[in-house]
């Protein structure tokens, strides 16, 4: 996220895109950040919504911009900060929750079994005084976000203009505690987004006729949630009665890191106007997703969870290990090279005709496997037709 106070111009391109961008086929979008200059300017803001204007959320959202010289005419600095706080309620739920006689109850009499053990530790709020042992309860799950963005730029002239370069650090973090909801509040999950890019450029006019631009970058980008007390297994009743233990099946990591450098030459001359350049990006990813890693077991009613009579437990296993019984390893790390070159001549004909040709080459590579843990294939076995190479293939982990 970039607050629109801290952008100098955005630019939206929806077709006829030149040689020079590629990777995208719907809309080209270009935003620049604002920069410093001669003068100190700067601004303050503050958006505010309660329940006196919207009755189901609450927002406040500060934010400010200053910019101005360190050097006049050669050294400028500018800066950003918003942040955005979001509350409100969802539509009602009803849900059928352990009463306090369920809490009360005693499946065996020299001590507690394991459900009994999970309901006492983790109660929800509030629970019913039913007689029975599940009743309705109505909630309005919370709608929450927290997002906090802040950039730093700094611009450096020379040459008496002729020759710019910058540099840029922008930092955001998003979040909202509520992503995964339950009544059972120790076992909500929020969901974060973390986001460090820093980026580098160069610009300027060997001679009047000739231009070029440079630019460097390095993004990271870290995004995912947790399974709450990953050490209960997911609990479901066939009764519909709501069980403590996170509603997740699984937890999520993925962070992304990019090195993206950036180059281009222009040429004017006569009728002309000549563009080549090239980029190359190098994408790290790294993460897991969980699935069904901690176990699930299913019983027909909320009488079975308290004595601990469990009608189904599922795991997993890893299959290629078969018919050894290991629980897999959910990590992995990839990365991946792409780069492209193009060249492009904007020709004007005779006043009224503009011509323009280009040519674009773009490696997008494929992404490799690192670390340990690799992911594995099938490799199909010998046989006259294929679906006796199915039946005696095997497992094969995939090369490096």
């Amino acid at each position: 996220p970039v607050a629109p106070e801290a952008l100098q111009e955005y630019r939206v391109s929806m077709a006829h895109f030149s040689a020079e961008y590629g990777r995208t086929a719907g809309l080209l979008a270009n935003a620049v950040t604002r920069s410093g200059g001669n003068q100190w300017h700067g601004m303050a803001y503050h958006y505010l919504k309660d329940e006196g204007v919207s009755a189901d959320h609450r927002e406040a959202q500060p934010g400010a911009w200053i910019g101005g010289p360190i050097v006049r005419d050669s050294l400028f600095v500018s800066g950003a900060f918003e942040w955005l706080r979001h509350r409100a309620r969802q539509e009602p739920v009803t849900l059928y929750m352990p009463t306090l006689t369920a809490h009360q109850f005693q499946a065996e009499p020299d001590g507690k079994s394991q459900g009994q053990q999970w309901l006492e530790g983790y109660q929800p709020r509030p629970i019913p005084t039913d007689r029975a042992w599940s009743a309705p309860v109505t909630f309005e799950p919370p709608a929450s976000l927290d997002r906090g963005f802040a950039l730093a730029r700094l611009d450096r002239l020379f040459g008496s203009g002729a020759w710019r370069t910058f540099g840029r650090l922008l930092g955001a973090r998003v979040e909202r505690p509520d992503f995964i909801w339950t009544p059972y509040t120790e076992f909500s999950s929020a969901l974060w987004q973390n986001t460090l890019g820093l980026a580098l450029g160069l610009a300027g006019s060997p001679r009047p006729s000739l231009s070029l631009e440079a630019r460097l970058s390095v993004a990271d980008d870290d995004l995912g949630w947790d399974r709450a007390h990953p050490e209960i297994p997911t609990l479901f009743s066939s009764d519909e009665t709501v069980l403590p233990g996170s509603p997740a099946f699984y937890a999520y990591r993925n962070r992304m890191r990019n090195w993206e450098g950036l180059g281009s030459l222009q040429w004017t001359g006569g009728a002309h106007f000549l563009k080549a350049g090239g980029g190359y990006l190098r994408r790290t990813i790294q993460g897991y997703l969980t699935a069904g890693r901690d176990g699930r077991f299913l019983f027909d009613n909320l009488t079975d969870f308290l004595f601990g009579w469990p009608s189904l437990w599922q795991g997993v296993v890893e299959r290629a290990r078969l018919p050894e019984l290991v629980k897999p390893d959910y990590r992995r790390r990839y990365r991946n090279h792409q780069f492209f070159l193009f060249a492009e001549d904007a020709w004007k004909v005779r006043p009224g005709l503009l011509v323009t040709a280009g040519l674009r080459y773009e490696s997008f590579g494929r992404p490799r496997s690192l670390g340990p843990v690799r992911d594995a294939g099938i490799r199909l076995g010998e046989g006259a037709s294929l679906a006796e190479r199915i039946a005696r293939a095997a497992w094969d982990v995939l090369p490096q």
